[in-house]
């Protein structure tokens, strides 16, 4: 049974906005020893690590449950994040949580949201959509930690797609009874792109040098599609890095991975909305990897891969404009996990939808092709229902009948240049990387200025962090004004 919880509004929690009237499931690291405001205490022998569940019902807090790291199959330790990192089966929902979380969830079309504190250990490297949809099917996201929401076009997209197989992973997933041919891959995902997608967008794709004659063909037996293929053996003045990959160089913010330095510079003075990694994944300690092939030009280390960060991920997605970032994780992958918790990372540097998709739970395409149609189509679409779809995003994303968060809105319009220059990021087809790089990072300020502040916004607004923000936007649009008038003057 559910534990009734005292009937205090879900406002007490900073990360949950209650005025939407949410449906919320809060999951949240219980350590032997600390309070619930992470003040250290006695611990007590057989203390146990503990996972609470709070739910609350447009915005009610209606009970709460418990369970134990071993019942849940939670890992602790590094070592044991690892040992279950390419299978997920060792993961599972005691049946009275599930029973509980069934009796009191409605049925009503509405999601379900997902939402953990700052602190949550190895807890996203659940997969908790599955293990909930065993019992209820409504759709399940995940709460978006700002506020803050990115300024895209409502007219066209244009979407990086990245395709990348190390032969180091490769070789290793080939022993799975899941693996699938990386050519098979990348026509999983183009055999059946939905037609409404056609007219408004722009496929951009990499991928490993050997692909290329794939690519060609897939962009041959898609005519109506926008579909340019990158060749990377052009790409032979990127190195590749030394053997031995360390993984404190890839979680710098610097960008200086081959694959995203040829990407963006391929990319020159075009922006995209999103950027779509299909790749195997990579834990480590408390972190999140995406894994590609050691060289550009030459897949042939059998030993070695590169890895991306969470920090150099975002620094590239603020420089080629992208407001969002996908992840597949194809079958066989080397570390499920570790893509997993790169997804819940994202998620909490910078604003936007940030999407997880397991193809081995999604064999006809049906959860892809939902999640794409709610999250990047222009025309409205329901929320996903697939297990095999993990989206975290702002509850004001894509929801019908939600009220808008106004406030934020006009606070990004005045401390960004995309309230200053409305027509330019509403047509998105026209705007410059350099100009949507200079709006997403605007908006990654706002969003930590206030999500770290414990000032009232009129206080926030007033200070000098916020007229830093103006000064920068102003000069954004100046420059983008001065080159507008020079081009009508040629």
């Amino acid at each position: 049974m559910m534990t009734p919880a005292p009937m205090s509004p879900v406002a007490d929690d900073p990360e949950v906005p209650v005025e939407r009237e949410l449906n919320v499931l809060r999951i949240s690291l219980c350590l032997p020893g600390f309070s619930e405001t992470g003040q250290l205490g006695a611990v007590t022998p057989g203390d146990k690590t503990r996972v609470s569940f709070e739910i609350s019902i447009r915005g009610e807090m209606v009970g709460s449950l418990e369970a134990t790291s071993e019942e849940l199959g939670l890992p602790l330790t590094l070592g044991q994040a690892r040992e279950s990192q390419s299978d997920e089966s060792a993961f599972h929902l005691p049946g009275h949580i599930l029973a509980a979380l069934e009796s009191v969830a409605p049925r009503d079309g509405w999601p379900l949201w997902l939402s953990f504190p700052r602190y949550s250990g190895y807890l996203p490297v659940l997969p908790w959509e599955p293990l909930l949809k065993s019992r209820l099917d409504i759709p399940i996201l995940r709460l978006s930690y700002t506020d803050v929401q990115p300024i895209g076009s409502s007219e066209t997209r244009d979407v990086a797609v990245c395709f990348s197989f190390p032969r180091a992973k490769e070789f290793l997933a080939a022993s799975s009874r899941q693996y699938q041919a990386p050519e098979r891959t990348i026509r999983y995902f183009f055999d059946r792109i939905p037609p409404n997608l056609a007219p408004y967008s722009t496929f951009h794709v990499f991928a490993d040098r050997e692909m290329y004659p794939v690519l060609t063909s897939v962009r041959d037996q898609n005519p109506t599609f926008r579909i340019v293929v990158y060749d990377a053996g052009n790409a032979a003045n990127y190195h590749a890095p030394d053997a031995d990959p360390e993984l404190s160089a890839a979680s710098f913010e610097a960008v200086d991975s081959p694959w995203l330095v040829w990407i963006r510079d391929a990319l020159g003075e075009t922006s995209v909305d999103l950027v779509h990694f299909i790749s195997h994944g990579y834990l480590g300690k408390e972190e999140g990897f995406l894994a590609v092939s050691h060289s550009l030009v030459s897949n042939d280390e059998e030993e070695w891969s590169r890895f991306i960060g969470a920090r150099q991920l975002c620094t590239f997605l603020d420089q080629v404009g992208a407001w969002s970032v996908a992840f597949s994780s194809p079958q066989g992958n080397y570390s499920i996990s570790g893509l997993r918790m790169l997804q819940d990372q994202i998620a909490r540097m910078r604003p936007g939808p940030v999407l997880f998709h397991d193809v081995a739970r999604d064999p006809e395409r049906a959860g892809w092709d939902a999640a794409f149609q709610y999250t990047y189509a222009l025309e409205e679409a329901e929320a996903p229902l697939s297990e095999a779809v993990s989206l975290c995003c702002h509850p004001d994303w894509a929801l019908p009948g939600t009220a808008p968060d106004t406030k934020t809105q006009q606070l990004l319009k005045e401390l960004t240049v995309a309230g200053r220059m409305p027509d330019v990021f509403e047509r998105g087809e026209n705007t410059p990387s350099w100009l949507a790089s200079g709006q997403r990072a605007l908006e990654r300020s706002v969003a930590r200025l206030f999500d770290a502040s414990s000032e009232s916004t009129d206080q926030v607004m007033s200070g000098g962090a916020a007229d830093a923000l103006r000064f920068a936007a102003k000069l954004l649009q100046r420059h983008a004004a001065k080159i507008a008038g020079d081009l009508k003057k040629q």
